[in-house]
């Protein structure tokens, strides 16, 4: 079966369309010889029982004599009668005992007491009307057989008892009637019908082609400009004007070429306006990093001569100002560094190579080794898969989520960090869970804003307040999704996804 539906499936529209039409023609036209035939022969049965209703009870009315008198020759005229009847084969006149009196047949080879005697005064004794019964005899012809009671009035000399006397049961008659002129009228019309099925099916394909002049040559014209739109030519257009639905879709078809065309041109200067606004980013994000992070290391310079030079002859309040001056500096200086990563992130292109979750892992501990041992942090990183992704931005991805469980930690408990991961269908969720301070939940999605520092007391805990909106733009740039669950006094976890290096999706 599957072998035949991807034959159906790989045979052209025109093809499906005859062989379609075709059989549905043969359907349609099997159903009508199928029907015509059914009711003929329900037609011609009844006709041929009314017929034999009326032999037999003609037949019963004209017994009478017959049966009273027990002789064949009192028979002779209401038989021969009866045979005149083609579809007739014999008739047969019984006593109310059950003895034949008298009989007639078409055929000497046709048997009339092919049926039991005593069936048959069964069949009739007590029915009011003809009764009829089917059956078959021993040369193989088909028959319906009628019967009839000979019922006997009351007699004229016994007049003081009419009233009261009922017709008394005399015998019986029965005519056997032919169905093989029936089935063979049913046999005609179903081989005239079979003749004509050549005919109807060439109807049908007359039929399939002129559907096909008016349908597919169209669908042809449709699929021909919806390739050229596919390869970029939009000036394509249907000359189809009929009336029909086929010309409504092909003006639909236009118009959406049309319409396609003025959206495509309006991104193509869409797109010309973000490139001179990605290249004035450009130039901004080298202003930062050359024109202004100059006078500030002047400043910071300056301030550390007047540290070396002049400290010990400044008073408590000059030397104050200094070293709020130099942190401010160096606040400065992370700040512009942080914001020019975050403009990296956004303008440079990602080139996607595999990478070994476990190495940049491990090389982020390296860069927070430091930290890790001025808290003296238990980090437990587990197995995780590759995935899909730039080397450089994925270990700044983990080093500022570590990096920020270390910063706030607790001061009741010894810092714990795992970092786990689980893959399934073409995604890696990564889960970087701490024992810190928590974050409350209605911080937990404005965590990820620009410059968004939720603690009061920021002399507490350094950082720019860029460290996660870098962590988001990495994550985004990859194809994935970054969110926190956290509950205050007990932890936080970051959760992001990556595409697994399996999935051999390349990042753009």
């Amino acid at each position: 079966m599957s072998k035949l539906n991807e034959y159906f499936e790989q045979m052209s529209f025109r093809t499906r369309m005859r062989l379609g039409t075709i059989l549905v023609i043969f359907l349609v036209v099997s159903l009508g010889v199928s029907v015509s035939i059914y009711r003929q022969g329900r037609d011609q049965l009844k006709a041929l029982d009314e017929l034999g209703e009326y032999i037999a009870m003609n037949l019963s009315e004209n017994s009478e004599l017959g049966i009273l008198s027990e002789e064949q020759s009192n028979l002779d005229q209401p038989l021969t009668a009866v045979l005149n009847e083609d579809q007739v084969f014999g008739a047969v006149v019984y006593s109310n005992e059950g003895k034949m009196i008298g009989s007639k047949r078409q055929d000497t080879a046709y048997a009339l007491n092919d049926m039991d005697v005593s069936r048959q005064l069964a069949l009739v004794k007590d029915a009011g009307n003809v009764v009829i019964v089917q059956n078959s005899i021993s040369t193989g012809q088909r028959l319906r057989s009628y019967f009839a009671a000979v019922m006997i009035e009351p007699l004229a000399d016994d007049f003081s008892n009419v009233e009261t006397a009922q017709s008394q049961f005399a015998g019986f008659v029965r005519v056997d009637m032919s169905l093989d002129q029936l089935f063979a009228k049913k046999a005609a019309v179903l081989w005239q019908n079979l003749v004509l099925m050549p005919v109807y099916i060439l109807i049908g394909v007359i039929f399939s082609i002129g559907a096909e002049i008016r349908i597919s040559k169209p669908l042809k014209k449709l699929e021909s400009a919806a390739f050229l739109i596919a390869q970029g030519d939009f000036s394509k257009t249907i000359s189809i004007t009929t009336a029909d639905e086929i010309g409504a879709l092909a003006q639909t078809f236009n118009n959406m070429s049309a319409d396609l065309s003025n959206t495509i041109n309006k991104l193509n200067f869409s797109n010309d306006e973000l490139e001179a606004i990605n290249m004035e980013l450009k130039d901004f994000t080298y202003i930062v990093s050359h024109d202004l992070q100059e006078p500030l290391r002047k400043v910071h310079s300056f301030g550390q001569f007047l540290i070396e030079d002049c400290y010990d002859q400044l008073t408590e309040e000059g030397r104050d100002y200094i070293d709020r001056m130099q942190r401010a500096s160096m606040k400065m200086k992370g700040l512009i560094q942080d914001l020019l990563k975050l403009s990296r992130v956004s303008t440079d292109d990602i080139v996607s190579s595999v990478v070994n979750t476990n190495e940049i892992v491990n090389s982020a501990l390296d860069d927070l080794s430091v930290a890790i041992e001025e808290c003296d942090a238990n980090v437990v990183v587990n197995q995780m898969p590759s995935v899909s992704g730039q080397n450089t931005q994925l270990t700044q991805l983990f080093e500022n989520i570590i990096g920020n469980a270390l910063k706030y930690r607790s001061d009741e408990r010894k810092p714990r960090i795992e970092v786990s991961a689980t893959q399934q269908n073409g995604r890696v969720t990564f889960s970087i869970a701490d024992n810190g301070i928590g974050i409350e939940e209605r911080f937990l999605e404005k965590i990820f804003g620009v410059f968004q520092r939720l603690h009061s007391n920021t002399s507490s805990y350094d950082g720019t307040g860029i460290g996660l909106a870098l962590c988001k733009k990495i994550v985004k740039r990859h194809g994935g999704r970054i969110w926190v669950t956290s509950v205050i006094g007990q932890g936080t976890t970051f959760h992001f996804t990556l595409k697994s290096a399996e999935a051999n999706i390349t990042v753009s």
